[in-house]
């Protein structure tokens, strides 16, 4: 059933780039559902992802996506799936699934993690700056679980 689900989920994988590259007001309510569904079959059946099925493999991409979607809403629901993949020992994980990917990951979120470089005076009032820093607070935790991982190649992904 699991396996199931799974090929259904990331059969969706062309159309969420599809969304992706043509977003819109419409259509953002549609990514923010597939993130949510993608992120609920990763915190629930997290040992099927850690296998490394094709079709997982897909969800964990989607999940990367997400991650690095522009709306930090999407994102953020997002962090609980890499929390989740995590806590499965590296021994039980798909190759692809270790260190390469969590430093991918942490690159994504350092990135969504600073202030728009086109900041200025009259855009900052824009800014939601609480919802920003909740979104930054709550990253705060995937970096101290990232660094459990990458340890000293942590400083490599820093300093890149």
């Amino acid at each position: 059933a699991v396996n199931m689900i799974g090929v259904c989920v990331a059969s969706l994988d062309s159309k969420l780039n599809q969304l992706i590259v043509s977003v819109s007001k419409d259509n953002i309510d549609i990514i923010r559902g597939l993130c949510t569904l993608t992120s609920h079959v990763g915190e629930h059946e997290t040992e099927w992802i850690a296998a490394g099925s094709a079709h997982a493999l897909t969800i964990v991409q989607m999940q990367l996506a997400f991650t690095r979607f522009p709306d930090r809403n999407i994102c953020d629901t997002s962090l609980e799936f890499w929390h989740a993949l995590q806590d499965v020992p590296l021994s039980s994980r798909h190759s692809l699934l270790r260190e390469q990917l969590f430093g991918q990951v942490l690159e994504v979120l350092l990135t969504q993690s600073v202030y728009p470089s086109s900041l200025t005076q009259q855009n900052k009032d824009d800014l939601d700056s609480d919802s920003f820093n909740r979104f930054r607070e709550s990253v705060g935790s995937c970096y101290v679980m990232i660094y459990s991982l990458l340890q000293s190649s942590y400083l490599t992904y820093l300093l890149n």
